[in-house]
């Protein structure tokens, strides 16, 4: 009986390794031809361009690049603030990047803290116990 528990635990453990090497192979597919295109976008504008405004081209494209993802990581946790804000959880921190605003004694504080891996953080506490049925959701 404990054999058959355990040739079904290998076989969700390698359907599980095949789903992310599927994954893996169409990322790379999606990448793959996006960077074919940039690529003959590339060759096409830099025949009508010279080398110095092709340069600054490529400096704004990385800056609108840059811009892009720190608006993603706004609206990403600005959403955990506000449902979380719409569900009954106090506010406790919210971080873009390393600049953190801080509730501490009823007035909100700016601070600077950097986590690795992290872009952004929204800490919220509760204060109803999470399974009472007055919950929005």
């Amino acid at each position: 009986m404990e054999n058959t528990y355990k040739k079904k635990a290998e076989k969700g453990s390698q359907k599980r390794k095949w789903g992310q090497v599927l994954s893996m192979a169409v990322m790379m597919l999606v990448g793959g031809i996006c960077g074919v295109y940039v690529g003959e976008y590339i060759v096409k504008v830099s025949e009508e361009k010279t080398a110095g405004e092709m340069i600054v081209i490529g400096i704004l494209f990385f800056l609108e690049l840059y811009l892009a993802l720190i608006l993603q990581i706004i609206i990403h946790e600005g959403g955990h603030l506000l449902f979380g804000l719409y569900s009954g959880y106090r506010f406790s921190s919210f971080r873009i990047g390393s600049f953190m605003w801080l509730k501490e004694g009823g007035s909100l504080k700016l601070k600077r803290l950097s986590i690795a891996g992290t872009g952004g953080q929204c800490l919220m506490l509760s204060l109803i116990h999470i399974s009472e049925p007055t919950r929005p959701y």
